[in-house]
Formats: structure tokens, sequence, C-alpha cells
């Protein structure tokens, strides 16, 4: 298994493992979280490319923290 951290940069984007490390969730709950539009959705890059917006996933936990999460 790879090691992934759950530490994000200060901006770009990250793939798939690390948004799940950091969301400590699976890849099921994740994209069921995203269909039901309770979280932010990935971008593609490239062909079987995906990736999120660090600045995306940094809003989406301060509202989980406010409480004001979707």
């Amino acid at each position: 298994m790879k090691n992934v951290s759950t530490d994000m940069p200060k901006e770009g984007f990250v793939r798939r493992p690390t948004v799940q490390a950091v969301f400590c969730t699976t890849r099921t709950t994740l994209y069921r979280w995203i269909d039901e539009g309770n979280f932010p959705k990935p971008y593609k890059l490239g062909p079987g490319t995906v990736a999120w917006d660090v600045a995306e996933l940094r809003n989406h936990m301060e509202r989980i923290r406010n409480g004001s999460a979707a």
C-alpha cells in the first residue's frame, strides 16, 4: 500500500488518495458525497486523471468546522 500524506499543499491540486486520507473516507463514500452535492467536484485534468482544487477543499473543511457544510 502506498504511503499517502494527509498534508495538502497551500495551493494547487491533489489527487484522490490524498483527499481520501485528509477526509478519512473511502472512494465509494467520497463519490457518493459528490453525487449528493455534499463535496466539491474534481476537475478532469486528462484521460483518467482527476484532481481537487486545494482552495475548494479548504473552504469545504471550514464549512464543516462552522457546521454549515451541505
